[in-house]
């Protein structure tokens, strides 16, 4: 235990840990900098329920269907939705992230209305609540974790740097085909 405090208090003292000066205007400068980092592609709010090894002609499939109009949606993902995840079935899917008809009748099926879709695992009525357009994040909703990757960036540096430095004063002695 005294070793590791004293290994990490000579590492902070070399890499100068306490000194990772990161502000406001480097955050702000690296965000205007890069844009394409901050791209968040178009969303599908969607709510869905899955019924596993199902066929449509299957009779949960027609039961479903016949009670969507009738009945809450959370209601029906509890009663016959064999996913697990979401105990009502809402979901907020990015492009790119679905299996490809799902992500189809996600996006294409107009809001409010529902999409019936047969997989290999099974049917899956999807319903699109509001798609939400392609945006940059706003740099209030990623300054924090900016701040936070800039400085694990310069930390990484110097690291290396020191690696490099101890590398360059190191000794290696090879003995027969190891090197130590």
């Amino acid at each position: 235990a005294r070793a590791q405090a004293r290994l990490t208090r000579m590492l902070e003292e070399r890499l100068l840990v306490p000194e990772l000066d990161v502000t406001e205007e480097n955050v702000r400068e690296y965000y205007l900098a890069h844009p394409e980092q901050f791209l968040q592609s178009e969303q599908a709010l969607m709510r869905h329920i899955f019924l596993q090894g199902a066929s449509l002609n299957d009779t949960r499939v027609a039961e479903v269907i016949r009670q969507l109009n009738t009945t809450d949606f959370c209601d029906l993902v509890q009663a016959y939705s064999d996913d697990e995840k979401n105990p009502c079935g809402q979901y907020l899917v990015p492009r790119g992230v679905l299996d490809p008809d799902l992500e189809y009748a996600s996006f294409s099926t107009p809001p409010g209305r529902t999409a019936v879709v047969s997989t290999a695992a099974g049917v899956h009525l999807v319903q699109t609540l509001q798609l939400l357009p392609a945006r940059v994040v706003p740099y209030a909703d990623i300054a924090e974790e900016l701040d936070t990757l800039l400085r694990n960036s310069i930390f990484q540096e110097r690291l290396q740097l020191f690696l490099l430095m101890l590398r360059g004063s190191a000794e290696i002695v090879v003995y027969g085909n190891q090197t130590v």
